[in-house]
């Protein structure tokens, strides 16, 4: 587009004229995902290499406030 004042009031007027752009934009893409990777990768060691009684007391000896919850996690 540049910095052409008209094609930018064109653009403007394209996307301010179609509710399906204007709501496909508003949309976040996250491209890097949600943010809770390393938990579920965690998570999933830990079933793996744990017996599920040290699971659980581990799980509940952490009393942080550090840990929150993730859809992956819930598995």
């Amino acid at each position: 587009m540049g910095a052409e004042p008209s094609a930018i009031l064109a653009a403007a007027r394209a996307v301010l004229g179609d509710a399906e752009r204007r709501a496909r934009m508003a949309r976040p893409a996250l491209p890097y995902g949600d943010g809770s990777a390393a938990q579920a990768i965690s998570a999933v060691l830990l079933r793996q290499a744990l017996p599920s009684s040290a699971r659980t007391s581990e799980s509940s000896s952490r009393s942080d406030g550090h840990r929150r919850s993730s859809p992956a996690l819930a598995r």
